[in-house]
């Protein structure tokens, strides 16, 4: 059954004229399920779009949800999503929703997408932090501001991983809070590469030394022979 009441207001809000998804809504984490049907959703609909749409069927209307399609965090348009995967829009599209996490005011650090993953490059350092994220870079943090981004990956990010480096004291005694040595560090990313980088300290930049589109062939030759002979 297609339904289409409650997608006017959808309608209203992507401004969308040509083009439209059937779309059915699950849960894992809200208490309140949807209606087991498809909708009708224009492509050019945003996340506030599929938000006012389950709030209006839910009747919920001061929860915010996100949404996501085979893990992946929706952000853009339905269109921009399915193209940037490959996916036709002629299918039928099972998409999650689950309540917005809200952070407290001036905790949040302002990314793009969400964070999948936080490392702490220097022990006993919590200031500078590096960070993998939805929106395919990663960054190094300094409390709240960026000082170094890395952009190769074309999909999520989905994990940092790094080589501790022991934070260093001053003549004083204190701990110091600025990058005062280099770090090496790797991240992976959906799309099945992984990149090894090299924060430069000096100049604040991440410096790329090399990847590998992580495929069963690539990884069994970068084991051991002793291991490829177990497999």
């Amino acid at each position: 059954m297609t339904a289409v009441s409650n997608v006017a207001a959808v309608q209203a809000t992507s401004g969308a004229t040509g083009g439209s998804a059937m779309v059915t809504f699950f849960t894992n984490t809200y208490a309140k399920p949807m209606p087991e049907q498809s909708f009708s959703i224009p492509l050019n609909t945003l996340p506030d779009g599929l938000n006012q749409l389950v709030q209006s069927v839910l009747g919920v209307e001061g929860q915010k949800f996100d949404f996501l399609y085979k893990d992946e965090y929706i952000g853009t348009t339905l269109l921009r999503f399915l193209q940037r995967r490959g996916i036709s829009y002629e299918e039928l599209l099972n998409i999650e929703y689950t309540p917005s996490l809200q952070a407290k005011e001036g905790s949040l650090l302002p990314h793009d997408d969400w964070v999948s993953s936080v490392r702490a490059p220097y022990r006993g350092n919590a200031e500078l932090l590096l960070t993998g994220a939805y929106d395919h870079c990663v960054r190094l943090w300094d409390g709240e501001n960026c000082v170094a981004l890395g952009t190769f990956h074309h999909e999520a990010v989905k994990e940092v991983v790094l080589h501790p480096v022991t934070q260093g004291k001053s003549k004083t005694g204190r701990k110091r809070t600025r990058l005062d040595r280099d770090f090496l560090f790797a991240s992976a990313s959906k799309d099945g590469s992984v990149a090894a980088w090299r924060l430069d300290s000096t100049n604040s930049l991440m410096q790329l030394l090399g990847s590998i589109q992580a495929t069963p062939t690539a990884l069994t030759q970068s084991l051991s022979p002793l291991v490829r002979e177990s497999l």
